[in-house]
C-alpha cells in the first residue's frame, strides 16, 4: 500500500528569480532522503510547487513504513569510554 505525501515548507520572502532552482533543490533533497530510507519506489511520481512564501512537493506511491532493518554500531574501546575518565572501569 502506498499513499501520497505532501510536504510544504513555509518561508520568508524568496526571490522570484530563484524560485525554480530552489524548488528543484528542495524536491531533489526530499526525494533523495526518501529513497535512502527506502520509502519510495523507482516508479514514484512527484509534483513540485513554489511561491515566494512556500516550497512544496507532492510525492505519489510513498510507503507508510520503512522496511525492518538491522543496524549494528560499535562504540569505543572500553579503555577509551567515558567511564575510564571517572575511574570506574578499573575492574575490566
Amino acid at each position: 500500500m502506498a499513499d501520497t505525501l505532501l510536504i510544504e515548507l513555509l518561508t520568508e520572502e524568496l526571490p522570484p528569480k530563484r524560485l525554480k532552482s530552489l524548488s528543484e533543490s528542495f524536491s531533489q533533497a526530499v526525494l533523495k532522503s526518501l529513497s535512502e530510507a527506502q520509502l519510495i519506489e523507482a516508479s514514484h511520481s512527484f509534483t513540485s510547487f513554489a511561491t515566494p512564501r512556500r516550497l512544496a512537493i507532492a510525492i505519489e506511491k510513498v510507503k507508510p513504513q520503512q522496511p525492518t532493518q538491522r543496524i549494528e554500531k560499535k562504540g569505543p574501546n572500553i579503555k577509551q569510554a567515558f567511564l575510564s575518565h571517572a575511574f570506574l572501569c578499573n575492574h575490566y
